[in-house]
């Protein structure tokens, strides 16, 4: 099986991103996207949230007609994570946890750092085999990617969730983390770190331009990796990562 995770930058780069979807749609089972948009029209200004695609999450499953979407809200009711299954796989249960404040009407500060952050999961079944996807966007602080306690905190609790399944795990997304930090650590204790592992050395691309390279990660367990790899599609800020797999 295939999986793609990929932070949407909002949709910004709109047409490229989406005809990338639609030409993976055939060979990718599983798609995993953080900053998405879901019928946030007249809900947020269009002018304070330039280039933004305020029905990205529509927009994907339109053209992912052979996949089987779910949205889960961070902030509000129209900005979150979403995955997208190939219809083949059985979905056994799908849901969301917070990781970071306790909903997703709590505070948002005004330059957007800081706000709630969930992990989006779904357990999954294929060839009467099950394993788990865990889709995560973790905390931005406005202020690097560096350890602090809400960090610490919150990779605790994805490892506190992730806990509670005996089978094998995907953990992927956008974590804003450094590779060298203790979050990171606690994540990688008993899985694989495919971006140590593969010497990845850049997850983002052309279109970010500050300091840093590093942000976006996936982690296994109990899994058979086949491939991985940082694909050259410049359709975000973040490149996306491609995982082949088998359970």
């Amino acid at each position: 099986m295939k999986l793609v995770t990929l932070n949407t930058w909002g949709g910004k780069i709109k047409e490229p991103l989406i005809k990338f979807i639609q030409n993976k749609s055939k060979e990718i089972d599983i798609f995993c996207f953080q900053e998405v948009y879901s019928d946030a029209k007249g809900k947020i200004s269009e002018v304070d949230f330039p280039g933004r695609v305020l029905d990205l999450f529509q927009n994907v499953q339109s053209v992912l007609t052979t996949h089987t979407g779910f949205f889960k809200p961070n902030t509000f009711d129209h900005y979150g994570v979403a995955v997208f299954i190939q219809r083949d796989i059985k979905i056994l249960e799908e849901g969301d946890i917070f990781i970071y404040k306790k909903s997703a009407e709590d505070y948002v500060d005004e330059d957007g750092s800081n706000h709630p952050r969930n992990l989006q999961y779904v357990l999954l079944e294929k060839e009467s085999k099950k394993f788990v996807v865990v889709n995560v966007h973790g905390l931005w602080t406005g202020t690097g990617k560096k350890d602090t306690v809400e960090r610490i905190e919150q990779s605790n609790k994805i490892k506190e969730f992730l806990s509670r399944f005996d089978c094998p795990i995907i953990l992927a997304g956008d974590f804003n983390l450094e590779p060298e930090t203790e979050s990171v650590r606690i994540l990688e204790s008993g899985m694989k770190n495919l971006i140590k592992e593969y010497n990845i050395k850049n997850t983002r691309t052309s279109h970010y331009t500050k300091e840093g390279r590093f942000a976006d990660y996936i982690f296994t367990k109990d899994m058979h990796v086949t491939d991985f790899k940082v694909l050259p599609d410049e359709v975000s800020d973040h490149a996306p990562l491609y995982l082949d797999f088998d359970i």
